[in-house]
């Protein structure tokens, strides 16, 4: 039976790395820092488009280009909106068309002017080379946009386009679709970067700990010959157990939680040599329950913190240190019986 429920119990555990589920913070003051970030119209830190190309002006027509893909997304109220370098410095072509532009218009307002007066005034003279990065970047005008132009990284030159009213997690793909068919513009989610790196420790660990048990077996097979398994199995059915109760409670297993089994392994261990070691003796299970107790109040209490790392830590060593506590005591020698 207890085979049975520790087995679906292991199906039904779900890893779960995402970064999210890591913040403490009250879900009200989520909301109000979200509204706050609406109404200032604050760009998001953790998600953003990173444009690249040979010269200022291939980046900053890279950047009008990524802009008509995500004007339908905004349209779509994927989000609210985006600020680009190009907003406020478009590239030399564009500066180039709008300046003819704005001519023929002035040009056709003039006459119209000058045939109702009877005077005749004359269009204002303007700059005839376009505005460059670097003469625009060291105006004040440029202080709210400063920061997003990278300039040269090595041989190439980099611009930061920023999304504004990003709130739904589950919206970020549409918006990394858009990065894949655009030359130079590739999606940056820190978020899901972190959330990648988390997961990778977990896997990572979590064949450590395989590869630990393994270990730890051949070295008290070494030590006590054929009862080295009582020493052993205790710590493999209180990891299995713990797990189990995890996937039953739907608790997600994260790196974290992998951390606490590591130490598990080594504490649930050394449980069972004490008891190999001296048996019969009743000072051993003394102490192999003060142990226990100790380790409850140091690490298992851990389980009741409001921070969600130091929970997920905390129950796994509460679950974990409990169900081996009680387990070891079953697998000891039976009187009279010394190791080899």
């Amino acid at each position: 039976m207890l085979a049975v429920l520790v087995a679906v119990g292991l199906w039904k555990l779900e890893p779960r790395d995402d970064l999210r589920q890591l913040q403490g913070a009250p879900a009200n003051l989520i909301a109000d820092q979200r509204e706050l970030g609406r109404l200032l119209g604050l760009p998001s830190p953790a998600q953003f488009f990173l444009v690249e190309g040979d010269s200022d002006e291939q980046v900053l027509a890279r950047e009008a280009t990524l802009k008509q893909h995500l004007d339908t997304l905004v349209s779509q109220q994927v989000f609210a909106g985006y600020r680009a370098v190009s907003d406020w410095l478009p590239s030399q072509a564009q500066q180039r068309e709008d300046a003819a532009l704005s001519a023929r218009a002035e040009a056709q307002a003039v006459a119209a002017v000058s045939e109702s007066t009877g005077e005749a005034p004359t269009r204002a003279t303007f700059a005839d080379e376009p505005l460059t990065p670097s003469r625009f970047l060291s105006g004040p005008v440029a202080s709210a946009i400063r920061q997003q132009w990278l300039g040269t990284l090595g041989a190439r030159q980099y611009s930061v386009l920023m999304l504004r009213g990003l709130n739904d997690p589950k919206q970020l793909p549409k918006l990394e679709e858009v990065a894949r068919g655009l030359e130079g513009i590739r999606w940056v989610d820190k978020t899901a970067e972190i959330s990648g790196l988390l997961g990778r420790y977990r896997r990572i660990m979590g064949g450590l700990i395989l590869a630990g048990y393994l270990a730890v077996l051949l070295t008290l097979v070494a030590r006590f010959g054929r009862q080295a398994w009582r020493a052993w199995i205790p710590s493999v059915l209180g990891t299995l157990i713990t797990l189990a109760l995890f996937g039953w409670a739907g608790a997600p297993l994260q790196l974290f939680t992998v951390l606490g089994l590591v130490l598990l392994l080594g504490m649930g261990v050394d449980y069972g040599i004490f008891l190999l070691e001296h048996p019969g003796d009743g000072s051993a299970w003394l102490a192999v329950a003060l142990a226990g107790v100790s380790t409850l109040l140091s690490f298992g209490l851990l389980g009741l913190s409001a921070t969600p790392a130091l929970r997920s830590f905390g129950l796994a060593m509460l679950l974990g240190e409990v169900t081996i506590w009680i387990l070891t005591p079953c697998f000891r020698l039976p009187p009279g019986k010394a190791t080899p």
